[in-house]
């Protein structure tokens, strides 16, 4: 999975758990970073969003499932 498909994923699950516009979440989460492998060979990426504390906690709970079922995404 790339950053890119990744995020897509989150702001659908976030849309259809939460409302929202595609807008607005994309915004909150912002970039996904991506670590080496070598690094994190558990799981290489992170999200910190900014938005409210409840959009927050939102993509916190989210994001627990998804590290497990995506705990690697690609560079590019």
């Amino acid at each position: 999975m790339t950053p890119d498909r990744l995020r897509d994923t989150i702001i659908a699950a976030l849309i259809r758990r939460h409302g929202g516009t595609n807008q607005t979440w994309r915004a909150v989460i912002g970039r996904i970073k991506v670590y080496d492998r070598a690094d994190y060979p558990h799981c290489n990426w992170s999200i910190e969003p900014c938005g409210t504390p409840v959009q927050n906690a939102a993509i916190e709970t989210l994001l627990d499932r998804l590290r497990l079922e995506h705990p690697i995404v690609s560079a590019g």
